[in-house]
């Protein structure tokens, strides 16, 4: 617009715009991520308060599905949450800055690996409309990329001094039963309830309810055939929970 020959009006503050935009943003991703941060945080103390075989280390790890769940529906940006929410959680249980650290960042590799997983071969948030992406969700989310968590962690305990190499196996192997537990009992619920699918997936009480017996049965199996990799007490609290 011109206010006078060949002098154009003063032009839109865009500067100003952009601003209130990012600002906006950064709100908006604040309040995803603090919530986030507190269900994890909360959930994980609930997990080691069930710990047996390390103070690191629980047979019932509930942050996993959180966490595979907010990367599915949310996206990976969500991962500062995740990551600070596992930290803070074994930080005020056991170990020291660098454990810690080396912790959270297998839990969040963890999550954002099984999420990619589902998107790339289980068809993504509409994981749970087929059976047979329920089993890719099992096998990929629930037993391939919880390896990822408990190799980091038992590793990471093992070198700061805080589990003996002695240990590794148990150690490893109820970290891995532990987020496998929590992907499958935690993970379906919540991407199930997610509000813009609900029409799309399938029957979600058939769901949650068939996950736990899996895991009941696996836990079951793996004692039968290999009953000193673990202590038995450690399956407890699997066990609870699969019912």
């Amino acid at each position: 617009m011109l206010d006078a020959p060949g002098r154009r009006g003063p032009a839109p503050d865009t500067f100003g715009l952009r601003i209130e935009t990012m600002l906006s943003r950064k709100a908006v991703a604040f309040w995803r991520l603090v919530p986030l941060t507190i269900a994890y945080f909360f959930a994980g103390k609930f997990g080691l308060s069930l710990a047996f075989v390390n103070a690191s280390a629980s047979a019932v790890w509930p942050p996993t599905g959180i966490a595979f769940a907010a990367f599915l529906v949310l996206g990976h940006r969500v991962w500062p949450a995740v990551l600070v929410g596992a930290f803070l959680v074994n930080i005020t249980t056991a170990g020291s800055i660098a454990t810690s650290i080396g912790i959270a960042s297998g839990n969040t590799l963890e999550g954002l690996l099984g999420a990619y997983l589902v998107r790339r071969f289980a068809n993504g948030r509409r994981v749970f409309a087929r059976a047979s992406d329920v089993f890719k969700f099992t096998v990929l989310g629930a037993l391939l990329s919880t390896t990822v968590s408990a190799t980091i962690g038992t590793t990471t305990l093992s070198l700061g001094g805080y589990a003996a190499w002695s240990d590794y196996g148990s150690i490893w192997f109820t970290w891995w039963l532990g987020d496998g537990v929590g992907d499958l009992v935690v993970a379906p619920v919540l991407v199930t309830v997610e509000p813009a699918r609900t029409a799309n997936v399938v029957d979600a009480p058939r769901v949650t309810g068939a996950c736990p017996a899996a895991v009941a049965e696996v836990v079951k199996l793996q004692a039968k055939l290999a009953p000193s990799a673990f202590p038995a007490r450690s399956l407890a609290p699997v066990l609870i929970v699969a019912v």
